[in-house]
């Protein structure tokens, strides 16, 4: 019986075959394993550190810097509530 099938079915008992789904289930398997790992230790390992972006740093005290002598930017802060801002 098996004889039968080996000559009427000869690409399910050819072991090239089986052995090229074996690798490639290997490779797949150790990728996806090595993909996750590497992507805990990235959380692990990295820190996120928050990044700020001011047009300018305006001194409300001093005259030249308070409009209409310069210009007014919308990304503009104040130097006075900087240090509350960045606690």
């Amino acid at each position: 019986m098996v004889n039968y099938l080996v000559n009427k079915l000869p690409e399910y008992f050819q072991p090239a075959i089986a052995l090229r789904k074996k690798r490639i289930i290997s490779f797949l398997l150790a990728f996806f394993l090595t993909f996750i790992t590497y992507q805990v230790i990235l959380e692990i390992i990295t820190v996120q550190i928050p990044i700020f972006g001011f047009h300018d740093i305006v001194d409300l005290q001093n005259p030249w810097e308070i409009p209409p002598q310069r210009r007014d930017f919308p990304g503009d802060y104040s130097q006075q509530n900087l240090e509350p801002f960045l606690d």
